[in-house]
């Protein structure tokens, strides 16, 4: 298993990019999230990672710090005339407002229930419309989905092949269904926006404490956890949330940075 973190900051992240991970699960790879502008992009040719050898992309919801790469990784497939659709799964909602913001660019392609499809040309994107607890067979990986507690139409994923897991939490306040998700995972990325303490400010912008993300990863019995989606505020304090996580869970527990090749 390889992951490869592309951005790894919240929304408001002033020194980090926004959310995107490279995963390979043996001969499978796929994009979890699309980041914000062309950094997905950028990151992943510091790394030799080229994006548009990736055809599948699993959304967890349509906030423009996750959903908004979309429109540079259809842009950069465009230019260099890539013949294969980049298939992105995501729930109706979610699908539906990435939708309307490449509608809202005016540019020169057709969008429809479908994809995307350049003038004169085969698809650069496909739509593949998912609900809570489906599961989708993408070459030999098992991707399942679970409802996260965050937006309407956000969800969670989990990624099987062969006896390797991981499982990506999204955004999401702490939720059982992210538990049931991950259960014996290898792997847990687990967002965690801040600390027990920040706690009103978690509830308003519904999102999870560094405790949430470890009580979830001591729930599931997971082999190792991946903290993201770190805020300006933890920039540099990382240890702050491997401490608290650490309260609950005994396993090995990391912060996520941006450009970060793990292999296990």
């Amino acid at each position: 298993m390889r992951l490869v973190f592309l951005g790894t900051g919240s929304g408001g992240s002033i020194q980090r990019f926004h959310t995107c991970i490279y995963v390979e699960l043996a001969d499978n790879r796929i994009l979890l999230d699309a980041s914000s502008g062309n950094s997905a992009l950028v990151n992943a040719s510091k790394l030799g990672l080229d994006l548009n050898t990736i055809h599948h992309l699993l959304l967890s919801h349509s906030h423009h710090d996750h959903s908004r790469g979309l429109e540079y990784l259809e842009s950069h497939r465009n230019v260099r005339d890539i013949q294969q659709a980049l298939n992105v799964y995501g729930s109706d909602t979610a699908l539906k407002d990435v939708r309307n913001f490449f509608q809202a660019m005016n540019k020169d392609f057709e969008i429809n229930d479908e994809g995307i499809l350049r003038q004169g040309k085969s698809f650069t994107i496909k739509w593949n419309s998912v609900h809570e607890g489906d599961s989708n067979k993408i070459g030999d990986m098992l991707c399942k989905s679970h409802a996260a507690k965050h937006i309407a139409g956000a969800v969670g994923w989990r990624l099987e092949c062969g006896n390797e897991s991981v499982v990506f939490s999204g955004d999401t306040e702490f939720t059982e269904n992210t538990i049931i998700g991950a259960k014996n995972a290898d792997v847990l990325i687990h967002e965690a926006y801040g600390l027990k303490e920040d706690a009103d400010r978690l509830k308003m912008v519904k999102h999870s404490s560094a405790y949430d993300a470890g009580f979830v990863a001591f729930k599931a019995d997971v082999k190792q956890l991946v903290i993201t989606h770190v805020s300006t505020d933890y920039h540099g304090k990382e240890d702050l949330l491997i401490n608290e996580a650490s309260e609950i869970y005994k396993g090995p527990i990391s912060v996520a940075h941006d450009l970060m090749d793990l292999s296990i």
